[in-house]
């Protein structure tokens, strides 16, 4: 299955894998995004309404200061015309946070008729009218492009060629890519453009990966291979052709369909995490999982509708994503949207998610900032038959899962423990590889690390109600 297959992805193989291909340049520290909804959304329908956070400067700054409680980092803007994205991007500098562009039209704009990306005429009327003269405006809080969202296989070379021709222009050099994907789950009309789904984008349904809901039990492998296999040429074709900076995918698990079919949650994350992770983390790329953070404002009783995602499903759920070696989370819904609830109310008010947001972020802000300065090696999953890693030797449950980072100086690792399960999972001893001088736990609550074990080789890993312990080896 995915965990297999992209673990056998040693360092030998993915080296030679690699060899000729540019790594992508040093990223932003990873962080917490968000995607703000467009101008025809903003957010009552017109741009001269009270709330506009792109024509007017309060609400602006009042968009940008809700969306930071809840652990926001990174806004990236909607299409706004010049004067919308200096309001904003004028709140954003005022509150001393960093956006990103949407590149989406004017992108297509740059397509010929031939279906090639021209970068003349991106560079005359995208470069040249507006990054440059926002970047001059807004040199330190202008950090990056958002690529079209979710783009099929055939958008992937002219994407590489909008990221080339930005790249070379000098004054915008130093922009970061953060390009989002589809889910594993995608059909072959949403990946490829095309294929036996009469044209239409979607999702497939669980049976079609191989696993049967009336059971809860996976009912043919062979169909979970094929559909990892397809997720991974989909991922690795954007990853080589476009060589973004950031990487992120859309997946959200939580619904009364895969509440009830707990194996195909489980496997659609397993599958789509490790494939983005692992591939984005041979690349030098930071893997981003975007977190359900919407919600149906009226129920309408499909199956496949959002459920509400409480602090605890998205704690657990980003968890999951660094059990395979995500580094960072991201929200795309900043407002409501049609029948949709997003963080925001339209008159730019925290709705009881973004308040939720609050407790998710706390939890994942603190173990992306014990990952700074480190690199991720391997997992651990005796589930997924992945019994020991680098750091690990022993890891007797199967409901827990490991991520294993080293220092970048040497001298110390972390281990990220992490539940299989969405509930409580009790204490487990666990082996190392060699001995260690010190071990120290991350408390969540006070935010400082304490040590919990001198000179040995085993750990005895304590979740309390969190869904992942944070470990700190010293040699």
């Amino acid at each position: 299955m995915a965990y297999r297959k992209i673990r056998s992805l040693a360092a030998p193989v993915i080296a030679y894998l690699l060899a000729g291909q540019a790594i992508a340049t040093a990223p932003l520290p990873s962080g917490s995004f968000a995607m703000l909804d467009s101008s025809k959304g903003c957010p009552v329908g017109t741009p001269n309404a009270a709330t506009c956070y792109l024509t007017r400067p309060d609400q602006a700054l009042k968009v940008i200061q809700n969306l930071q409680r809840a652990g926001v980092e990174y806004f990236m803007i909607p299409s706004a015309l010049p004067e919308e994205a200096e309001v904003i991007a004028d709140a954003i500098d005022a509150k001393s946070a960093k956006f990103l562009t949407y590149e989406r039209w004017s992108f297509e704009a740059a397509v010929g008729a031939d279906g090639t990306f021209d970068c003349a005429t991106y560079t005359s009327e995208r470069i040249e009218k507006f990054l440059i003269p926002l970047k001059v405006s807004h040199p330190t809080s202008f950090v990056g492009l958002q690529l079209k969202d979710e783009p099929s296989r055939p958008d992937h070379a002219n994407l590489g060629a909008l990221a080339a021709c930005v790249r070379k222009v000098p004054a915008l050099a130093d922009l970061k890519v953060f390009v989002n994907l589809l889910p594993a789950n995608a059909n072959d009309a949403a990946l490829n453009g095309s294929g036996p789904d009469n044209g239409v984008a979607g999702a497939i349904e669980p049976e079609a990966y191989g696993v049967s809901c009336a059971t809860n039990s996976i009912s043919d492998r062979t169909k979970l291979v094929a559909m990892t296999d397809r997720y991974t040429h989909y991922v690795t074709s954007a990853l080589d052709a476009i060589k973004p900076d950031y990487v992120a995918f859309d997946l959200y698990p939580f619904n009364a369909k895969l509440r009830t079919c707990s194996v195909a949650r489980e496997q659609l994350m397993t599958a789509n995490m490790s494939v983005i992770a692992q591939q984005a983390n041979a690349r030098g790329i930071v893997p981003i999982a975007y977190l359900q953070n919407y919600q149906l404002s009226v129920p309408n009783g499909s199956p496949d509708s959002p459920e509400h995602a409480s602090f605890r499903d998205l704690r657990w759920y980003a968890a999951f994503f660094y059990a395979f070696g995500g580094r960072g989370t991201a929200n795309f819904l900043s407002h409501d949207q049609g029948q949709n609830f997003g963080m925001l109310d339209a008159n730019n008010e925290p709705r009881d998610i973004a308040i939720e947001q609050e407790s998710v972020f706390g939890f994942t802000h603190q173990v992306q900032d014990a990952l700074r300065g480190y690199d991720y090696v391997d997992f651990v999953a005796p589930w997924l038959g992945v019994t020991s890693g680098s750091m690990v030797g022993w890891l007797p449950s199967e409901n827990i899962m490991a991520s294993e980072f080293a220092s970048q100086s040497g001298g110390s690792d972390i281990v990220i423990f992490v539940t299989r399960p969405n509930g409580t999972v009790s204490s487990v001893p666990t082996g190392l590889n060699k001995w260690r001088t010190k071990i120290e736990r991350l408390n969540f609550g006070s935010g400082l690390w304490e040590t919990v074990g001198q000179s040995t080789n085993a750990i005895t890993v304590d979740f309390g109600d969190l869904p992942a312990a944070v470990y700190r080896l010293t040699d």
